[in-house]
């Protein structure tokens, strides 16, 4: 049996308490890492959250950094998409936000 990656870990955390602040800063997270056009920052992910969601945050981090877009990443990031349309929605708000300012 493979160990499960830091993803998968947190979408099973995120699908045991739907609806919380801790799901979302899991969604977030998957999100701004699953496609650039999400604009949720790392300390939004993790302000005020408890030691597991920050270290969950931490180690879906690493393994990015380490491995880049996979298809593990993929996949979480399609069934977050489905799962929370409305932060899909206020990441790429806050992306064309981003793209506004920068152009100015």
């Amino acid at each position: 049996m493979s160990q499960k990656t830091p993803y998968e870990r947190a979408y099973e955390m995120l699908t045991r308490h739907p609806g919380t602040g801790g799901s979302y800063a899991l969604g977030k997270m998957i999100l701004s890492l699953y496609n650039d056009e999400n604009c949720f920052s790392f300390r939004e992910c993790v302000d005020g959250r408890d030691a597991e969601i920050v270290q969950v945050c931490i180690d879906m981090a690493v393994y990015y950094a380490q491995r880049g877009e996979d298809e593990a990443l993929r996949a979480v990031g399609r069934k977050v998409c489905e799962a929370y349309p409305r932060l899909l929605e206020i990441g790429y708000a806050g992306h064309l936000a981003k793209v506004d300012a920068a152009e100015k």
